[in-house]
């Protein structure tokens, strides 16, 4: 198999999980009827992007990166904690 074809495989199978519901989109439907159309779309948006985001990172090797290099799993958590605790 070649790289095109292991990626087109690989964004189908993230295409059909996206697709199958779960608490996403449990999430969004909550929010949604609570809060209103809007809302439910920001969240949606908001969900896909992380979602992609960390697709490319682990198909990039970033993951990889950081579980091998433990002062830069250190420095990530570090960012990500300070980004939760503003």
């Amino acid at each position: 198999m070649n790289e095109a074809t292991i990626l087109i495989t690989l964004a189908t199978v993230h295409f059909i999980a996206l697709m199958s519901p779960g608490p996403d989109f449990a999430l969004v439907v909550q929010n949604a009827t609570r809060y209103g159309r809007q809302t439910g779309l920001y969240i949606a948006l908001g969900l896909s992007f992380g979602i992609l985001l960390h697709s490319i990172l682990s198909l990039t090797g970033v993951s990889y990166l950081v579980h091998q290099q433990p002062t830069l799993f250190a420095l990530l958590q570090l960012a990500g904690g300070s980004y939760l605790a503003t």
